[in-house]
């Protein structure tokens, strides 16, 4: 799909059978970067591709200090970054997931730190991008 205006793209995701009332861009761009890959929201056939390849490099896992950086510099609560970034559940579900990120809990059954999925990372990477932030600024 693509439409010559952001309103005009709203306006066509939203007659979608599978989407949920959109009300603006900021929904739109929430909820096509929940589905599954390739969806994003793009200003140029240039960013849809570039978007595309970063989608098939390697993902490594961000550390813990690189989340809660991220969760700052994006000036988000943890419920709302949590949100952003694709996590499911209820509000409390979605903080306390974010929260044993952050300080690097050890899972019981890998005993390996708690860290987001390849999916929840590459959303990160598209949502610190959009923001013109990187994961090195401090």
């Amino acid at each position: 799909m693509q439409e010559d205006t952001a309103p005009a793209l709203v306006k066509a995701l939203g007659g979608l059978q599978e989407a949920p009332a959109l009300k603006n861009e900021e929904e739109a761009r929430v909820w096509l970067q929940q589905l599954p890959m390739p969806s994003g929201w793009f200003a140029s056939i240039e960013e849809a591709r570039a978007h595309l390849q970063r989608w098939k490099e390697e993902t490594p896992p961000l550390t813990k200090e690189e989340v809660q950086a991220a969760r700052k510099k994006l000036g988000m609560s943890q419920t709302e970054f949590a949100t952003a970034i694709g996590i499911g559940g209820n509000p409390d579900t979605r903080r306390r997931f974010i929260t044993a990120v952050e300080k690097g809990e050890i899972q019981p059954k890998t005993d390996k730190p708690r860290t987001l999925s390849i999916d929840a990372t590459r959303r990160l990477r598209a949502l610190m991008a959009e923001n013109g932030l990187d994961f090195s600024d401090r």
